[in-house]
């Protein structure tokens, strides 16, 4: 919550440090979620490293399943089409 209340209001004060912003804030809030699990479950810095990198590419996978079945969704659905994707002539 308090990475979007501070990137909403760099976008509403300085728009153009945004995407920096975004990183440095992305950063901080993935090591706070290293430090939180590594205190729930008492691992240590290698097992803590094993788990993100055993978690990467399942989540990687789980993203691109998603994101195909939406698009199916939405091309049965009729939101789209195939021809918006067709480059113009």
């Amino acid at each position: 919550m308090f990475a979007v209340v501070v990137n909403l209001i760099i976008l509403l004060t300085v728009p153009e440090n945004f995407m920096t912003a975004s990183v440095v804030l992305y950063f901080l809030v993935f090591i706070y979620h290293i430090y939180v699990l590594k205190k729930i479950f008492a691992l240590s810095i290698g097992q803590m490293v094993l788990k993100i990198l055993v978690f990467l590419p399942m989540f990687l996978i789980a993203y691109i399943v998603l994101s195909m079945i939406i698009l199916i969704l939405v091309l049965i659905f009729g939101d789209i089409s195939l021809r918006d994707f067709a480059p113009p002539s």
